[in-house]
């Protein structure tokens, strides 16, 4: 094939690119930003494609939609973990854009495939620039550059210049204070900000060139026809190693049944061995961390087994047996946290865990349908879209937003068990993102206009702390996100609508919270008592 001429304005368009992240990140809070450059990105690699004549594989679109999309949701929502999942996930989305430019085979790619590629893309695109020849070049020698000269030029005389002025300031007073007063208006004491800055910005321009070379020279390879590790292992070796951890789950699950499903019994009963925080634990971290290793366990088996066609059910067989023991295990794992929610009500951090668990049962239930189709090279595509799947229902369904609506009905609810229980935690609804406003003013408003006084006491104590953390919502320029603009609509009609307690300034740093036994911290005075916004009062 022959080789792609490379536009002249290529390398200025990677160095822009550099410069705009500059601009758009640097000591700034992220907001509709990440949104702008991961559309700018797109944007100025489709049009450097079609300026080579080169345009995506039809099913390599789809990974650069799904990137966009993930990336809008740092202009929507401010919630920690979706934005770092979110976030994450786009940037890994737009990495394999790059990879699968013109091949189109994303689907088919094995586990190998995406790590190999992943791994070396970037160096590959440097080393494929020799397949990219500059612009102008073909055969005559390659026309003169005046801004290298320039550069040159600069880079030649800044040392010359920095010591001729210092020998200088330091015959001359006057010249001293002028140089100084330059310094000062050129703000160059912050020169060696300025030179990291600019040695990242060079980084990421060499590594966007690095992307974009690849896509348009060496991605039309695909996913690599062969797999990497060929079959070794006997049938008769793998079906002893799923059948034996089969029989462990097993036997786990038949003894631990009255410990799994036994609920409030196995913590409050006569025999109670567990507390809520040790139940929900075990319930969770352990019991997922078998589910994963089993799942990851027969993934390797699948792909390093040789086995016949006869052999191939029996194989599938095992594997759904192993899903079966597993689901037991997780439902398991979702009633504990069920358990440990009604007794302290939700927080981010126990509403994860149970988006995490359904996205993985139901990556279980497509790994052993794969493995019965005998599509075993599309394992990878599976945990992929399982990803995908996780990732994508927290914004929609607004993760802090979700935590006040659960608390707000967790502290209407009776309980059993109320001196094991607690209401509203207004603390932590203090402590969540603008996402959860709107909701928290909702059920502020809702409350008190039902006579709950005492819980509209306490979402308005959250409200006044939470609004006071975040500074009224303010925000501005590449900093946006309609969450801080919902946050500061809901929070004016609260104001308007109810009587929002005032918030104290904080008096001491909190090192020095605890004084004579009191903590000191912002908060809130309601009749002569102090509510403490973020942490428990002493």
């Amino acid at each position: 094939m022959a080789r792609l001429t490379r536009p002249s304005f290529f390398l200025p368009i990677c160095f822009a690119l550099g410069f705009l992240f500059d601009l758009l990140f640097w000591d700034k809070r992220w907001g509709v930003s990440f949104f702008l450059y991961i559309g700018i990105l797109l944007a100025a690699g489709l049009w450097l494609g079609a300026q080579l004549k080169l345009r995506p594989a039809r099913r390599s679109w789809a990974l650069g939609a799904a990137a966009l999309a993930l990336a809008a949701v740092s202009a929507i929502y401010t919630e920690e973990y979706t934005l770092l999942f979110t976030r994450g996930l786009a940037l890994l989305l737009l990495a394999l854009f790059a990879l699968d430019f013109l091949a189109g085979e994303w689907l088919s790619y094995r586990f190998s495939d995406y790590f190999g590629k992943l791994l070396a893309f970037i160096p590959q695109g440097w080393m494929a620039g020799a397949e990219f020849k500059p612009a102008r070049a073909r055969g005559k020698q390659q026309a003169k550059r005046p801004w290298a000269a320039v550069l040159r030029g600069m880079v030649l005389a800044l040392p010359i210049v920095l010591v001729l002025g210092a020998l200088l300031a330091s015959a001359d007073k006057a010249y001293a204070d002028f140089l100084e007063q330059l310094i000062t208006f050129l703000r160059l004491e912050r020169l060696p900000e300025y030179v990291f800055r600019l040695i990242l910005i060079s980084l990421l321009a060499v590594g966007i060139f690095g992307a974009y070379v690849y896509a348009f020279v060496r991605s039309r390879a695909g996913a690599a026809k062969k797999a990497v590790v060929k079959p070794f292992l006997g049938f008769t070796e793998a079906s002893i190693i799923l059948g034996s951890v089969a029989v462990l789950l097993g036997s786990f699950v038949f003894l631990q049944l009255r410990y799994f499903f036994g609920g409030t019994a196995n913590i409050f009963g006569p025999d109670a061995s567990a507390t809520f925080a040790e139940y929900a634990r075990r319930g969770f971290a352990e019991l997922c961390v078998v589910a994963v290793l089993v799942l990851a366990l027969f993934v390797v088996l699948s792909s390093v087994t040789k086995r016949s066609a006869g052999q191939q059910k029996y194989f599938s067989g095992l594997g759904v047996t192993l899903l079966a023991l597993i689901a037991v295990v997780l439902v398991s794992a979702f009633k504990r946290l069920l358990l440990y929610e009604e007794a302290y009500g939700y927080t981010s951090m126990r509403l994860l865990p149970h988006i995490f668990m359904v996205w993985l049962g139901l990556l279980l239930l497509a790994i052993v349908a794969l493995e019965f189709t005998g599509r075993q090279r599309h394992f990878a595509a599976a945990v992929l879209l399982a990803a995908v799947g996780f990732v994508a229902t927290l914004p929609l369904i607004n993760v802090d937003a979700f935590t006040v609506r659960a608390n707000i009905a967790h502290g209407l609810q009776p309980s059993p068990y109320p001196e094991r229980r607690e209401t509203v935690d207004r603390m932590h609804l203090a402590n969540l993102s603008p996402d959860a406003v709107p909701a928290l003013v909702a059920g502020y408003l809702e409350q008190r206009a039902a006579g709950n006084q005492e819980l509209a006491e306490q979402l308005g104590i959250a409200i006044a702390c939470n609004a006071k953390k975040h500074n009224d919502y303010a925000q501005q320029g590449a900093e946006w996100t309609l969450s801080r603009v919902l946050a500061a609509n809901a929070l004016q009609q609260a104001r308007e609508h109810g009587e929002l307690p005032q918030v104290h300034e904080m008096r001491y740093t909190y090192q020095e919270m605890v004084i004579d036994g009191r903590v000191y911290q912002d908060h809130v005075t309601i009749e002569g008592t102090d509510y403490g916004c973020y942490y428990p009062e002493h």
